[in-house]
């Protein structure tokens, strides 16, 4: 079992690191080998050349049936997070520590809500960085607040976005607003982290769905 969490390298990542150290070893012999025969001639040139091509394509066949390799058993279903629980994509995280808004609405409230016909949730967020370097990644790019007929609802045109760059090992924490209507009552936080890669792709990259669809991600809850 490899460790894992926001300071260690995932199992694509050390597959990644692999490759390209295959390919440095497969470039370095084939160049120790030109340096050895001094070739002469367009023909040994090009048999230095196949000479390469043969070793980085042994590397990279070597490479992808081990990613491929990795993607026989399902992947774990994610579990869904709750208050304090963090949601990361690298080194960034976010998490919710507060909800306004979300509770059950008096009767005066109620009519209130009836009467503006939207509602305002606030949410305080608490933004961190684990690396040691400073994170400039534009993440999460758009969040979400949730009703409990799965609805979207995203951050208000005035609020500022939660993708200003963080310190080294920096917690920050902010609010934002959402407005839902009147009659939605809001169950969670949804943090999109779709990245606009192909499946596919990715499984050929770093592993990771190749036979099976990956689990959704989870909302925070708000209970």
């Amino acid at each position: 079992m490899l460790p894992h969490g926001q300071d260690f390298f995932s199992l694509g990542e050390l597959l990644l690191l692999a490759l390209a150290a295959g390919h440095a070893l497969a470039l370095v012999a084939a160049l120790h080998a030109l340096g050895s025969q001094r070739p002469q001639g367009r023909t040994a040139l090009l048999a230095i050349l196949l000479a390469i091509l043969r070793r980085l394509a042994i590397v990279d066949g070597a490479y992808f049936l081990i990613v491929l390799a990795t993607t026989l058993s399902p992947p774990e279903p994610i579990p869904t997070p709750h208050f304090g629980d963090a949601v990361c994509h690298a080194h960034r995280c976010v998490a919710v520590v507060s909800v306004e808004g979300a509770a059950p609405a008096t009767a005066a409230q109620t009519a209130a809500r009836r009467s503006s016909e939207t509602t305002t949730v606030t949410l305080t967020l608490r933004l961190s960085n684990s690396s040691r370097y400073a994170s400039r990644d534009p993440w999460p790019r758009r969040v979400f607040v949730l009703d409990d007929r799965g609805a979207r609802y995203p951050l208000d045109a005035a609020e500022a976005p939660l993708t200003a760059p963080l310190d080294a090992g920096e917690v920050r924490t902010t609010a934002r607003r959402f407005t839902l209507p009147a009659a939605a009552r809001p169950v969670g936080f949804f943090v999109d982290q779709s990245d606009g890669s192909a499946p596919a792709l990715r499984c050929l990259i770093v592993g990771g769905s190749c036979w099976y669809a990956p689990p959704p991600h989870r909302a925070i809850a708000f209970d």
